[in-house]
C-alpha cells in the first residue's frame, strides 16, 4: 500500500491492525492481477477496449474489428521474435514498395531469385508460426 494512504487511514483513526488488513487486502489483489496477466500472456487471451474504436458506423462489425485487432498483435508478436533484420525485411518486403527485392539484392550482393526466395522462406516461418497454435 502507497505511504499516502497509509496515512491518510491512520489520520482517519484506523487502528494498526485495521491498517494492516487493507494493506493485505490490497497486496492480494495486486498479486491476484499479477498472476491472471500472466495466464493471460501465457495462452494469448487478448482484450479488446471498446473505448479504442473509434469508428462507429452503422455497419461496424466489433466482433470483425475485434479479430482483425487480435490477428495483428499475434502477428506483432511473431515478428518481434524475428532478428531485426529479418523483420525489417519482411516488412519492407510486404510494403508495396515495387522494386524492393532488386534494391536489396544489388546492396546484399546476391541474385534477385535468392532475395525472392529468402522472402517466401520467412513468410513461410511466419504463416506456420501463425497457424501452429
Amino acid at each position: 500500500m502507497n505511504k499516502k494512504y497509509e496515512d491518510a487511514c491512520r489520520n482517519s483513526g484506523l487502528s494498526k491492525d485495521e491498517i494492516a488488513k487493507i494493506r493485505n487486502a490490497i497486496d492480494n489483489e495486486k498479486k491476484k492481477l499479477k498472476r491472471e496477466k500472466i495466464y493471460r500472456k501465457e495462452r494469448g487471451i487478448i482484450f479488446v477496449n471498446v473505448d479504442d474504436i473509434t469508428d462507429f458506423s452503422d455497419d461496424l462489425d466489433i466482433e470483425e474489428l475485434a479479430i482483425n485487432k487480435v490477428m495483428l498483435k499475434k502477428l506483432d508478436d511473431i515478428l518481434n521474435d524475428f532478428p531485426v533484420a529479418d523483420r525489417e525485411f519482411i516488412l519492407s518486403s510486404f510494403s508495396g514498395d515495387r522494386g524492393f527485392l532488386s534494391r536489396y539484392a544489388k546492396e546484399h550482393g546476391i541474385n534477385r531469385s535468392t532475395a525472392l526466395r529468402k522472402r517466401d522462406r520467412l513468410f513461410e516461418k511466419i504463416k506456420n508460426k501463425f497457424f501452429e497454435s
